[in-house]
């Protein structure tokens, strides 16, 4: 069982749009143990993204299934011997949602979910609070995905004044980036989270409590202030329900992002974007 753990685990470092691709501006280890130290704590990134989204984690086990047939094999002998009745019905399970997902296109929101996305009195809202059309995003602070979608939701917003953003923290990778996450929502009671949602943003390489908070101090913010606020249990609880969203949503990593009742995966062009606000602005 452990050896298909690290095979799921092996299987989820793979889903680089998912969870964040390693940055350009990574370092080069050049020690043989500087590198095992290096690989060592990305897996543990990545395990702590399984354990934590498991929507991805049922995607990477069955990357699992399909990239090590070895080590599954070896499971399904000794899992057959025990309980074959079991491993049977498990199959036979897995091929009907299979049929069923081939078959299937990928299912509409319901009007109670996207109703409770965007009427959620928990989250940060950025360009026209009364806007007529609304984009919700779930970001990490550390997936470079997020970073790159940043200029463009910008963009958005300038173009827009009828756009209203709503900004789900969704800290996926790794506890650092709860605590950042923590720290930009307690940038509230500041009347900065704007402000240092986008210097978050624009950050190269890493960003753990630490610097985040350092980044605050050089915007201005009392860094002593908000790392005591970003305690307050309401943070916390935004993140968990943006988690329950995602869940619900049926996202696998981040940037989500819902433009009217129409998710996009991953990191979109502003020319895939303007098209559907220009048509809900009609509507």
């Amino acid at each position: 069982m452990k050896r298909f753990l690290l095979a799921a685990t092996s299987a989820a470092a793979l889903f680089t749009t998912d969870l964040g691709t390693l940055p350009a501006y990574a370092e080069t280890y050049d020690e043989s143990e500087m590198q095992a130290d290096a690989f060592e704590s990305r897996m543990q990134e990545v395990e702590w993204a399984l354990r934590n989204n498991p929507v991805l984690m049922e995607e990477a086990v069955s990357q699992a299934l399909r990239s090590n047939p070895s080590v599954v094999q070896e499971i399904i002998r000794d899992t057959l011997l025990r309980n074959p009745e079991i491993i049977v019905q498990s199959l036979q399970e897995y091929q009907r949602k299979q049929k069923a997902g081939a078959a299937a296109p990928e299912a509409e929101l319901s009007a109670e979910l996207l109703s409770k996305l965007r009427n959620a009195d928990d989250a940060p809202v950025r360009g026209n609070p009364q806007g007529t059309v609304t984009i919700v995003e779930f970001s990490d602070y550390n997936c470079g995905y997020c970073r790159g979608f940043g200029p463009i939701l910008d963009g958005l917003i300038e173009a827009n004044e009828e756009l209203r953003v709503i900004h789900r923290e969704w800290p996926i990778l790794s506890q650092g980036s709860v605590d950042v996450a923590k720290i930009a929502l307690a940038a509230q009671q500041q009347g900065a989270y704007e402000q240092l949602h986008v210097a978050l943003m624009d950050a190269k390489g890493t960003v753990d409590k630490d610097r985040a908070l350092q980044i605050a101090k050089d915007l201005g913010l009392d860094a002593e202030k908000l790392e005591a606020d970003s305690e307050d249990p309401r943070y916390w609880a935004h993140i968990q329900k943006s988690a329950e969203f995602a869940q619900e949503m049926g996202l696998r990593g981040t940037p989500g992002i819902l433009i009217g009742d129409e998710l996009a995966r991953g990191m979109v062009p502003a020319d895939q974007i303007q098209p559907i606000i220009d048509r809900m602005k009609i509507e």
